[in-house]
């Protein structure tokens, strides 16, 4: 009995010594990092109106929308059948996340082309054609996408007595993946 008891001690002494042998071989490996996300800011730069191509003195006046940054109203004024008026504008990407267009659309009535009312007669009195930007383009970050541009031509169509109206385009984005 007193050798099961010796050699049961022994055991417990070897133990606790491969114990402290292990702990003496092993140690603790902390691994920290930070991770930051980029920027996503895509803006309407100011657009600008060049009026009437014609020569005849007529006016659009663009006005971006407060606080929105990817909208804009267009207002014509002493517009006649004929009328060609020219918005052109770009699109800031100061953020370093690439954008991609997802839509692109006036108000009321889907992507241009199209022709509208802008006279409350109901009649369709100018069309509104997009050059420049397409649904699907890229704009690389801190890169501006630049020759935009609608053309709004006034109908034939046109009821004499609506010298104006106005509309809204929209751009929507969204991170590129």
């Amino acid at each position: 009995m007193k050798k099961l008891g010796l050699i049961c001690l022994i055991l417990v002494i070897a133990l606790g010594v491969m114990g402290v042998g292990y702990a003496s071989w092993t140690q603790n490996l902390a691994v920290g990092g930070n991770v930051s996300t980029g920027t996503y800011d895509v803006k309407l730069a100011t657009p600008v109106a060049t009026n009437d191509v014609n020569g005849i003195a007529t006016a659009a006046i663009v006005t971006p929308l407060p606080g929105d940054g990817h909208s804009f109203t267009v207002n014509l004024r002493n517009i006649y059948p004929g009328t060609v008026e020219n918005v052109t504008f770009n699109i800031d990407n100061p953020g370093s996340i690439p954008a991609k267009i997802t839509a692109v659309a006036i108000t009321g009535y889907g992507a241009p082309p199209q022709n509208i009312n802008i006279g409350g007669s109901g009649a369709l009195d100018v069309n509104v054609s997009l050059s420049g930007l397409i649904v699907g383009d890229t704009i690389a970050a801190t890169a501006t996408k630049t020759g935009c541009k609608l053309t709004i031509t006034t109908l034939g169509t046109v009821d004499p007595s609506i010298t104006g109206g106005s509309f809204t385009f929209t751009i929507d984005t969204a991170q590129q993946y």
